[in-house]
């Protein structure tokens, strides 16, 4: 049982520190260049996107516990666009305002070759669902669909539009509200490669790269993203506590502007997890 103990403690002591692992990418449609050159590799994606969320009220006409939310955003038809509340008629959901903007680090003038004039990465959603817990909306699953838009086809050998390349599935996400200002954190698994992205994409762990597949099929690759919430659109709130229910439901709408990240699951991390079962179930054995 000592050895159990042992390995979990040191298991809390590493996972409560968590670093984002560093990602580049090569595909026929563009590459995280500049001149030719590869840039340093991407710790971070960083994006805007706006959002407008159907909440439904659990029956007792006010906002409590137990009602639910599904939120829709990002760019295009099945995103931002796909709840019909008006909005989708501001053009809101376009892609000069749902993108990736800029990485970290950034890659210095000139821009990374291509990025945002042949094409540009961006996201949608439509099945984010969550409830409130009395103070705010959590949220425990629902997928961003990640990819890029292209431009200019004879560029990037795609037809102009958006073109899937992976999923980003929801775990987790919720509220982490810092001095004053609304913010949220969302986690989950990276999956569903499409278009050779799995192959495209390298991941950068502790020195080691290898293909976002391949990282992929000796355990989890992990996204997050951290974003700030600010104010709805044309009188829509943004903050629950603002929302008034018609006919049982009610519509919140906002910006957002974050980072996004990746990483892959320590090694180290499983072996002690696993140690510390075998332990586990040596010391039950001997007490049984």
């Amino acid at each position: 049982m000592k050895k159990f103990l042992t390995s979990v403690a040191i298991l809390a002591s590493l996972s409560g520190t968590a670093f984002a692992d560093q990602i580049s990418w090569d595909a026929s449609w563009g590459a995280s260049t500049q001149g030719g050159t590869q840039v340093a590799p991407i710790q971070e994606m960083v994006f805007a996107y706006n959002s407008q969320s159907l909440v439904t009220d659990n029956g007792d006409g006010v906002l409590s516990i137990g009602d639910t939310i599904q939120s829709f955003g990002g760019y295009g038809p099945t995103g931002f666009n796909s709840l019909a509340s008006g909005l989708e008629l501001l053009n809101l959901g376009g892609i000069a305002t749902n993108n990736i903007g800029s990485f970290n680090p950034n890659p210095v003038a000139p821009t990374m070759d291509g990025y945002g004039s042949d094409y540009m990465f961006t996201f949608f959603f439509n099945d984010l669902m969550g409830t409130f817990n009395g103070t705010d909306f959590v949220y425990s699953s629902g997928t961003l669909q990640f990819g890029l838009m292209s431009f200019v086809p004879g560029n990037t050998g795609l037809a102009a539009g958006f073109h899937n390349l992976f999923d980003l599935d929801v775990s987790s996400g919720g509220p982490e509200n810092v001095a004053g200002q609304a913010k949220q954190v969302f986690k989950g698994n990276v999956g569903n490669f499409a278009n050779g992205a799995g192959d495209d994409f390298t991941i950068t762990h502790k020195g080691t790269d290898k293909s976002m597949s391949d990282w992929a099929a000796e355990g989890d690759v992990r996204w997050s993203t951290n974003q700030t919430v600010s104010a709805g659109f044309q009188g829509f709130p943004s903050a629950p506590l603002d929302i008034t229910f018609t006919n049982g439901v009610a519509v919140l709408a906002a910006n957002h502007t974050g980072r996004l990240s990746v990483d892959v699951a320590e090694p180290t991390t499983l072996a002690i997890l696993g140690l510390g079962l075998l332990g586990f179930a040596g010391a039950r054995r001997r007490k049984s």
